[in-house]
This record gives C-alpha cells, sequence and structure tokens, in this order.
C-alpha cells in the first residue's frame, strides 16, 4: 500500500489547501477532493499562468496526477464543464478526472 496524505481545513476556508495541494501532488499519483463544491475557489500559478478552480482539484495540471471528485462533491455541471473548457484552451487535458458516479449534481 502506498502512502497517504491529507490536506484538511479548519478556518473555514481560505488557508491556502489549493496552493498546497498543488505543491504536493508532484509526489503523489492520486488528487481526490471529497465534499463540498463551487462555492470556493483556489488559485494555483504553473510559471506565469493563474489558474483559479471552483470544483476541478488543482493538481489537474500535473499530468501524472489521477484527480478525482468524491462522493460528497456538489457538482454544478455549468461550472465543471467552464473549468474543462479553459484548461482545454490552455492547453491541458481531463482525462486524468474522474467523477464518482455518487456526486451529487447541481440540476437548475
Amino acid at each position: 500500500m502506498g502512502n497517504i496524505f491529507a490536506i484538511l481545513g479548519g478556518q473555514w476556508g481560505d488557508e491556502g489547501k489549493g496552493k498546497f495541494v498543488d505543491w504536493a501532488a508532484k509526489y503523489f499519483d492520486v488528487s481526490a477532493r471529497a465534499t463540498g463544491g463551487n462555492n470556493a475557489g483556489h488559485t494555483v500559478y504553473v510559471g506565469e499562468e493563474k489558474h483559479i478552480f471552483h470544483l476541478i482539484p488543482s493538481a489537474i495540471t500535473w499530468k501524472n496526477v489521477n484527480c478525482l471528485l468524491g462522493n460528497g462533491m456538489v457538482i454544478d455541471p455549468l461550472v465543471l464543464l467552464k473549468e474543462i473548457h479553459t484548461l482545454e484552451q490552455r492547453g491541458y487535458t481531463v482525462e486524468n478526472l474522474y467523477i464518482s458516479g455518487r456526486a451529487h449534481v447541481i440540476l437548475l
């Protein structure tokens, strides 16, 4: 079994979790979001390129890291598609993005 490393926030957000996940991703095979929705965001930089994510884990910019949206996620399909579109326009792939069939979907 491999190593497991969890990054948890205890200050109601804005602790820098996204930036830390982006930095740590190079050491792991999987990055997962277990709960939450798109109400908050995290900003990371790849070189000078700024990325703002609301649903997709910030590790998506690492080709060798599988990114998971878990059962407890609340997914707005329009927000998800916008993030995917932005990534693809910048030359990234989302072939390493996996979404649980039990994740919650907002249909408005």
